[in-house]
C-alpha cells in the first residue's frame, strides 16, 4: 500500500510540475528576416607554375661537339642550332651512298635490256626458258639493290641532318649538360631543357563543390583569373581558363584547373608557387542569412522560421557559400521570412517565443 501511495503522488508532483510548464514564460530570441544580396564570388587556390612545352635534348647520333649554339639560361628559338656535331663521317657516308645507288642504277639498267632482249627471244624459241628465267632473276636482284642502296642513303641523310641539333621550340634554354669538344652517343642523356616560357600555365586544385558551384560544368560561366605571386604582388596580366582536366583526384575528390597567362618579360618561372584567385564579375542576388542562424544535424542544416504568431518551427534548408557575414542559402527559404537569429537554444518547434527584431 506504501508503495501505491508514493507512486500516486509522484504522479501528482510531476503533473503538477507539467501544468506550471505549459505556464512557463515564452522564451525571448532574437529574430531576423532572410534577405536577399549581391555577393562577388570569389575563390582563392595555391597554384602551381607549369609550362605548356618542355623539350629535353638528346643526341641521335655521336659525335664530337664542334660548335654550341647558345648561352646558359638565354631564350632560344624555334629552329636556333643547339649543337653542331663532326659530320665529316657522315657527309663522306652520304656520297658513298649515292655513288653506291649510281652503280646499282646502272646494273640495273643493264639488267632491264639484258631481260627485255632475252624476253623476245624466247617468244621466238630462240633461246631456252632457263636462259630466260636466269635473266628475269638478275634484273629483279638489280631492282632490289637499287632499292636497298636508296634506303641507305635515306639513313646516312638522316643521320647527317641530326649532325645539327636544333631546337624544335622556342623558349628558354636550362644548364648546358655537354661543353665544346665533348664526344657525344645516343647512350648520353639530356644535353639541355628548353621550355617555353610565353604563355605559361598555371594548375591549381578544385574541389568537385567548387566546380558545380562556379558553373564550370555546363561551361556558361567566364571566370575572372588573376594571381598574386611570391611576394604578394599582383601579376600584371590576367589568365584564361584552359581546360579542366578530365578525372577528378579519388583521395582528395579535386580536380585538376589549367590557366593560361601571357609572360613576356620571363616573371613566371616554372615550378613556382602562387595563389590563385577566381572570381565573378556579375553575380546573381542570392538569399542569405546571419550564420548564427544555421544549425546542422547528422543529415541536414536547418533553421528555425517564425510565423505571424512568433510560432517556432524547423525548416530544413540547402547552404552554400560563406562569405564571413552572410551565409548564402540555396534552397528551403524566401525572401523576407523571419527567423530566428539568436538564442536558437531556447526555441522548441510548435512552441511560442517572445521576438526581439533586429
Amino acid at each position: 500500500m506504501k508503495l501505491k501511495t508514493g507512486i500516486a503522488a509522484i504522479s501528482v508532483v510531476s503533473a503538477a510540475v507539467f501544468a506550471q510548464g505549459m505556464q512557463m514564460p515564452k522564451q525571448t530570441v532574437s529574430a531576423g528576416k532572410v534577405v536577399e544580396i549581391k555577393v562577388s564570388n570569389i575563390w582563392r587556390y595555391t597554384g602551381r607554375i607549369v609550362s605548356p612545352s618542355e623539350v629535353r635534348i638528346v643526341p641521335r647520333v655521336s659525335g664530337e661537339i664542334v660548335k654550341v649554339g647558345f648561352q646558359d639560361g638565354e631564350p632560344v628559338k624555334a629552329g636556333q642550332v643547339l649543337y653542331q656535331l663532326d659530320d665529316v663521317q657522315y657527309a663522306s657516308r652520304v656520297l658513298a651512298d649515292e655513288a653506291q645507288i649510281a652503280q646499282c642504277e646502272a646494273t640495273e639498267a643493264y639488267a632491264k635490256s639484258n631481260f627485255d632482249r632475252y624476253e623476245k627471244l624466247y617468244k621466238t624459241d630462240t633461246v631456252t626458258q632457263d636462259v630466260y628465267e636466269s635473266a628475269k632473276r638478275d634484273y629483279g636482284v638489280a631492282v632490289a639493290a637499287t632499292k636497298a642502296a636508296k634506303a641507305e642513303l635515306d639513313i646516312a641523310k638522316d643521320n647527317l641532318k641530326h649532325c645539327t641539333i636544333t631546337s624544335p621550340i622556342s623558349g628558354r634554354a636550362g644548364v648546358n649538360a655537354q661543353t665544346l669538344g665533348n664526344y657525344l652517343t645516343p647512350a648520353t642523356g639530356t644535353l639541355v631543357s628548353i621550355i617555353q616560357t610565353d604563355p605559361m600555365r598555371v594548375k591549381f586544385s578544385v574541389s568537385y563543390r567548387d566546380y558545380l558551384a562556379q558553373g564550370l560544368d555546363k561551361g556558361d560561366s567566364t571566370p575572372t583569373i588573376r594571381i598574386r605571386m611570391a611576394d604578394d604582388s599582383e601579376y600584371p596580366a590576367e589568365g584564361k581558363l584552359e581546360l579542366v582536366n578530365n578525372e577528378a583526384n579519388s583521395g582528395t575528390d579535386t580536380l585538376q584547373v589549367y590557366a593560361l597567362f601571357p609572360n613576356p618579360n620571363g616573371l613566371l618561372f616554372q615550378g613556382g608557387t602562387v595563389t590563385v584567385t577566381v572570381s565573378y564579375q556579375d553575380p546573381k542576388p542570392s538569399l542569405a542569412v546571419p550564420p548564427s542562424a544555421v544549425m546542422f544535424d547528422a543529415e541536414h542544416a536547418y533553421v528555425y522560421v517564425l510565423d505571424d504568431k512568433n510560432t517556432v518551427a524547423r525548416r530544413d534548408i540547402v547552404v552554400g557559400a560563406f562569405t564571413g557575414e552572410y551565409q548564402l542559402v540555396k534552397k528551403g527559404l524566401k525572401l523576407g521570412e523571419r527567423i530566428i537569429v539568436d538564442g536558437t537554444h531556447k526555441a522548441i518547434p510548435g512552441l511560442q517565443v517572445e521576438a526581439r527584431e533586429e
